[in-house]
Protein backbone atom coordinates (compact mmCIF):
# COMPACT_ATOMS: atom_id res chain seq x y z
CA UNK A 1 0.00 0.00 0.00
CA UNK A 2 3.08 2.55 0.82
CA UNK A 3 3.75 1.55 -3.08
CA UNK A 4 0.80 2.35 -4.29
CA UNK A 5 0.19 5.77 -1.81
CA UNK A 6 3.36 6.99 -3.08
CA UNK A 7 4.34 5.28 -6.42
CA UNK A 8 7.49 4.47 -5.59
CA UNK A 9 9.64 1.24 -5.55
CA UNK A 10 9.56 -2.00 -2.96
CA UNK A 11 13.17 -1.08 -2.23
CA UNK A 12 12.57 2.63 -1.69
CA UNK A 13 9.34 2.09 0.53
CA UNK A 14 11.45 -0.38 2.88
CA UNK A 15 14.08 2.76 3.28
CA UNK A 16 11.69 4.85 3.87
CA UNK A 17 10.19 2.48 6.79
CA UNK A 18 13.79 1.56 8.01
CA UNK A 19 14.81 5.59 8.06
CA UNK A 20 11.22 6.61 10.10
CA UNK A 21 12.13 3.14 12.47
CA UNK A 22 15.23 4.87 13.24
CA UNK A 23 14.63 7.84 13.73
CA UNK A 24 11.97 7.42 15.77
CA UNK A 25 13.92 4.55 17.74
CA UNK A 26 11.13 2.08 17.41
CA UNK A 27 10.61 -1.35 15.60
CA UNK A 28 10.10 -1.33 11.89
CA UNK A 29 7.41 -3.81 12.04
CA UNK A 30 5.38 -0.38 14.15
CA UNK A 31 6.08 2.01 12.00
CA UNK A 32 4.89 -0.47 9.17
CA UNK A 33 1.75 -1.03 11.19
CA UNK A 34 1.08 2.94 12.02
CA UNK A 35 1.53 3.68 8.12
CA UNK A 36 -0.82 1.19 7.03
CA UNK A 37 -3.45 2.30 9.58
CA UNK A 38 -2.88 6.18 8.29
CA UNK A 39 -3.41 5.17 4.46
CA UNK A 40 -6.68 2.84 5.58
CA UNK A 41 -8.38 6.13 7.59
CA UNK A 42 -7.65 8.13 4.07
Amino acid sequence: MLMAARNIAADQAFELLVAESIRRNVKLRVVAEEMLAELRIR
